[in-house]
């Protein structure tokens, strides 16, 4: 009998955030439907920074990895540094100590790093198993990860990478310039490097593959619809559904996401219609400010208009079976969980042609060019019609949706097939 394939996967930033949406949901369920097939040996690692070095995850981290319930009302981004501490690390870098600085830095937080935590080092990367980089890794600081990368090579180590999308990369100007830079030189490393590519739609495989064509074509992995079947009474208080008709909108307050346009969509309607509600889930992210400043002084807002940051599963759940009609603004998505989860339950949906959600739609809701105003409202109020939204849900009665199950098994067959 052949033994389990070693797999390692770095859950860093996962774990970090504290969050349990986009890429941190994909980490969790692959990561729990992985460690459940005996083909593999799953081993969830996360970076010691300090020492530039890998560890076994304690049994408190496995578990809030692949929990069922995050207790998503302590989680939040990480807090900004102060004036004083941004004047000194601009001092630094005005008179080029970073270099020495994180040297010194290093030292200083290595020396603290307990023996408990020592005994749980990465001790060796055999030769055959795999690293399957599915996290959000570009964002763990001071890891120079392509030169891990050569180490893992030298080691007979198969590296399989995982690609959500290329945005940063081909759409800079949707993100912070640091994060596209970051990002644009972690994904030529990986890209360069890996020896199979899993991406989460045909739209991002092919981006992929027109990046490395003269490697192996990309595997595409269908990524679930279901969410945890958590206990309401495991988080906070359900927030109150809206009593009549309302839209929602599900994802991070930035650019790429095209609030705006909902927005738009939604002050046209709620003129004719008042008993119309507008519920947004999803924190604040990056260089959105002006959507941010419209949701927070929006005259309706607190009332028909409700922002959601830090909900849990159970209140997205209900949100999702609930709404009369869900809204996929984005300018371009390389999958659009938001598009399966809320078609899954029945939910009329309107989606936009950007990037993989026609993909994903697959004919079973409209989708309307991410520039046309008029389009969208034309389609949300088709939908907030009763015999048509009717219809609509029949529609998406056709629809099968992918499982968690589904996603791991193509995953495992794909790190399998690298034995070969």
């Amino acid at each position: 009998m052949t033994d389990p394939l070693l797999v390692r996967i770095d859950v860093t930033s996962t774990l970090r955030s504290g969050w349990r949406a986009g890429t941190q949901r994909v980490v969790s369920r692959v990561v729990r439907e992985l460690m459940a097939d005996d083909r593999l040996r799953v081993e969830p690692v996360v970076l010691v920074e300090p020492l530039r070095l890998h560890r076994h995850l304690t049994p408190a981290e496995l578990e809030q990895l692949v929990s069922e319930v995050v207790d998503h009302a302590v989680a939040g981004p990480p807090p900004e540094r102060s004036p004083s501490r941004q004047r000194v690390a601009g001092t630094i870098d005005a008179v080029g100590l970073r270099p020495a600085a994180r040297r010194v830095r290093r030292r200083i937080e290595a020396n603290k790093v307990g023996q408990a935590e020592r005994s749980l080092l990465v001790r060796d990367w055999p030769a055959g198993s795999v690293v399957l980089e599915l996290d959000a890794v570009w964002n763990v600081d001071h890891f120079d990860r392509s030169r891990w990368y050569r180490m893992l090579a030298e080691h007979g180590v198969v590296l399989v990478g995982w690609v959500n999308d290329l945005f940063p990369l081909t759409r800079p100007e949707w993100f912070t310039p640091d994060l596209a830079r970051v990002f644009t030189r972690h994904a030529d490393h990986l890209l360069g490097a890996a020896s199979l590519t899993l991406a989460i739609s045909q739209f991002t495989a092919d981006e992929v593959d027109r990046r490395r064509p003269d490697a192996p074509a990309t595997v595409v992995v269908p990524l679930g619809a279901e969410l945890p079947a958590v206990v309401a009474s495991a988080e906070p208080p359900l927030t109150p559904v809206p009593d009549g008709p309302f839209l929602l909108v599900v994802g991070t307050v930035e650019p790429r996401k095209n609030l705006g346009l909902a927005l738009d969509v939604f002050d046209r309607l709620s003129a004719t219609r008042p008993d119309l509600s507008l519920v947004v889930v999803g924190r604040a992210g990056w260089s959105a400010d002006d959507v941010v400043s419209r949701l927070e002084r929006h005259p309706l807002a607190g009332s028909r208009l409700q922002w959601l940051q830090g909900v849990g599963d159970a209140t997205l759940e209900a949100l999702y079976r609930s709404a009369t009609v869900a809204l996929v603004p984005s300018w371009a998505e390389g999958y659009g969980l938001p598009l399966v989860e809320a078609m899954a339950r029945r939910t009329p949906v309107v989606a936009s042609t950007g990037g993989a959600l026609p993909e994903v739609a697959a004919g079973f809701v409209p989708v309307v060019d991410p520039d046309d105003v008029d389009g969208w409202t034309g389609a949300v109020d088709a939908l907030l019609d009763p015999l048509a939204r009717a219809a609509a849900v029949d529609r998406l009665g056709g629809f099968v949706p992918p499982t968690w199950s589904d996603c791991a098994d193509v995953v495992a067959d794909a790190l399998l097939s690298t034995r070969s």
